[in-house]
């Protein structure tokens, strides 16, 4: 007898385990949105609320996205990612969002819809809350308060969403996108705190909150942006991703239980673009003659500025939230100081 309770249990965690993979096994269509263009989607999940999953500017890691949102649907969701840059054939970026129209956005939520009763959420990172943000009110200024169809949708989750209209000076306030005083949406941002993006949270929320949004947030520890996804995470920041799909599945629980009264008419559209970022040195504005300053670099070894008077030095102050791989990039170490001898020939991260 307790042999076969044994093999009774066993086999119940079996059934159990192959029930999981079975949910989180990912299939792949096409979601026509008219007659020249289709979304390539990836599918995970059969059951439960729809959640169309919107990447990054930064594009997909499929190892990692795959990994983070087959977990996903195991909590009981459909999960739908929609494959931008594939299917528009363009390179990811931080201003790639730009280049795609609108009205395909407001027909792939459209056509993410479920048929029965159950809800859609939508989960955007970075610059996609901007893309996504637009075509939902778009479409929202479509549809109409009482559209039965706009009742299917129940709110979207952020991940650090970046609404901000241009790099902001050091000291200087953000410049938000005028988009976020139009929206009014049940919103979950989930924000990691080794993020510029963090220190402007608050700011961001009040904006939101001010145009008509009902809005709660997530404060993520130890982490920084792109955590749940990124290559060069660290060990920290991908305990924490495996923690991400409760904290979706949680939100969505509370974004479906909250009701927004539209106040006024969403805008129809927005032009948006993503200021460019200088790649090589530009001349101050203000005094060039540099202050004393003598630094010691991650060897050991003292430098003094005056003993490259004439040459071209680079500066490098690194924040908390700057990557790993950024720093090695860059010939500087984090939260230090260094000085080059060699001539500037510009680098980005």
């Amino acid at each position: 007898m307790l042999l076969r309770a044994i093999l009774t249990f066993l086999l119940a965690i079996v059934c159990i385990q192959t029930g999981f993979a079975d949910t989180s096994k990912a299939e792949h269509f096409e979601l026509p949105l008219n007659d020249e263009t289709a979304i390539s989607i990836t599918k995970f999940g059969n059951t439960g609320d729809r959640i169309l999953w919107i990447p990054s500017e930064h594009g997909i890691n499929k190892e990692n996205h795959y990994n983070l949102l087959g977990s996903l649907a195991a909590l009981q969701h459909e999960v739908w990612l929609a494959e931008i840059h594939e299917s528009y054939f363009i390179p990811a970026g931080r201003s790639s969002y730009t280049e795609i129209p609108v009205d395909d956005m407001v027909r792939l939520i459209e056509n993410s819809l479920p048929e029965d009763e159950r809800k859609l959420f939508i989960v955007s990172t970075g610059r996609a809350a901007v893309l996504s943000s637009l075509a939902l009110n778009r479409w929202l200024a479509t549809t109409g308060n009482s559209n039965r169809q706009r009742d299917k949708f129940a709110g979207i989750v952020m991940i650090h969403p970046n609404f901000q209209a241009d790099t902001p000076q050091p000291g200087t306030a953000m410049e938000y996108l005028a988009l976020v005083d139009s929206i009014q949406l049940p919103i979950f941002v989930i924000q990691p705190k080794k993020s510029n993006k963090y220190w402007y949270l608050n700011g961001l929320v009040s904006r939101l909150i001010d145009g008509g949004s009902e809005v709660y947030t997530k404060i993520i520890e130890q982490a920084s942006d792109g955590y749940h996804v990124r290559l060069d995470r660290s060990d920290a920041e991908k305990q924490l991703a495996k923690t991400l799909p409760a904290d979706i599945a949680r939100a969505t629980q509370l974004l479906a239980q909250t009701k927004v009264i539209a106040k006024k008419q969403p805008e129809k559209s927005e032009i948006w673009q993503v200021s460019t970022i200088a790649e090589s040195l530009q001349l101050f504005p203000g005094n060039v003659s540099a202050p004393e300053l003598e630094l010691q670099d991650m060897g050991g070894n003292k430098h003094r500025l005056k003993d490259y008077r004439g040459k071209v030095v680079v500066l490098n102050f690194w924040a908390t939230w700057v990557p790993a791989m950024c720093r090695r990039n860059s010939f500087t170490g984090p939260l230090a100081a260094s000085i080059f001898k060699r001539r500037f020939s510009g680098f980005k991260c």
